[in-house]
């Protein structure tokens, strides 16, 4: 089948993939999304895998309804760059690489040779990462706070590497370069850098090109999220900044069916099998084409861009894309006021 073209153009649709299921089951859900006509594709960064996280939802997925853990987790940028070469026109997005545990070197070259191999599709979404989590097993003791003056250090260094071939000399609070050069040069002259954050809008309107909101997957708290879109384009206007410039993207985690009820018992099942507890969310995001556009359409007036869905994760990649084949075919026509039926 001939992938299809994008969902909008405006409005964009993307799935964050479940990377702890191999790369067989990554390459293909990631090739049949394409197919499906979505915008984007994400992959995550989780370098540690300890006891506690392998009880954590997002290291199980089902098996004939039944919760199986995985201990395995596809590096980010590896898996990112091996998607580069095995789709076609898709973004590809960090969701969400933890920058200040890296050298601003290092992620400037890598991401440049995955937007390279892709020509020119990635989005590098980065963040300061868990408090404790992917810190503490390396032995880094790196204050939140400092971590963020990181990031912008970081942010500021990559893209001066990406944009010039000279080298560069750089001289900061906790970065120092002499003589810096970057050998692999990204096709996007500067790949759009994104911020997934909580509350550091400031941070945003000054140094991204985009941003997510951490707690917009799980509940997905409307009245928050329209504040920080308002607050964020007020902070880039004080900034001298364009807002429209600077892309938001809210994320959900949805179970689709043509049938309400028979959609909110698979959620409950499903996620609740998943979670090993009840949560409310599950059968609120959980409907038919119309419930989940409805759900969805008030985030996209409060100013989101870019919708990014997270799938319950199957081992049958089938079963994990029932709920993205619905979206694209009933649910983003609904968004983009595309859609032909009753």
């Amino acid at each position: 089948m001939l992938p299809l073209p994008p969902l909008s153009n405006e409005l964009r649709f993307g799935v964050e993939l479940p990377q702890h299921l191999g790369w067989g089951v990554l390459r293909e859900l990631a090739q049949a999304c394409e197919e499906l006509g979505f915008d984007s594709l994400w992959v995550r960064d989780h370098l540690i895998v300890d006891p506690h996280e392998l009880d954590q939802f997002q290291q199980g997925y089902l098996v004939d309804g039944r919760r199986v853990v995985s201990g395995e987790y596809l590096g980010c940028i590896p898996a990112l760059a091996a998607l580069a070469a095995a789709t076609s026109r898709a973004s590809l997005g960090t969701c969400i690489l933890n920058f200040p545990r890296r050298h601003p070197v290092d992620l400037a070259n890598e991401l440049a040779t995955v937007d390279q191999i892709s020509g020119g599709r990635l989005i590098a979404q980065g963040a300061t990462g868990h408090p404790s989590r992917d810190y503490v097993p390396l032995g880094l003791a790196i204050p939140p706070r400092v971590r963020g003056r990181m990031m912008e250090e970081q942010i500021e260094i990559i893209r001066a590497l990406w944009s010039n071939e000279e080298p560069l000399d750089y001289e900061g609070e906790y970065y120092s370069l002499r003589q810096a050069r970057i050998g692999s040069r990204p096709v996007q002259q500067l790949p759009p850098i994104w911020l997934g954050i909580d509350r550091t809008y400031r941070r945003v309107a000054r140094c991204a090109d985009g941003f997510t909101l951490t707690g917009s997957m799980f509940g997905s708290d409307l009245e928050h999220y329209r504040a920080s879109v308002v607050r964020i384009r007020k902070e880039a206007i004080a900034a001298g900044r364009d807002p429209d410039t600077i892309v938001a993207a809210a994320r959900f985690a949805i179970v689709l069916d043509v049938d309400r009820e028979r959609a909110k018992e698979r959620a409950a099942a499903e996620w609740g099998a998943l979670w090993r507890r009840s949560e409310a969310w599950h059968t609120e995001w959980a409907g038919t084409p119309d419930d989940i556009a409805g759900r969805i359409r008030p985030y996209v007036e409060a100013g989101a861009r870019h919708i990014m869905l997270w799938p319950i994760p199957h081992r049958d990649p089938a079963s994990t894309l029932r709920d993205l084949s619905l979206f694209a075919a009933e649910v983003a026509p609904r968004l983009t006021g595309t859609h032909t039926g009753s």
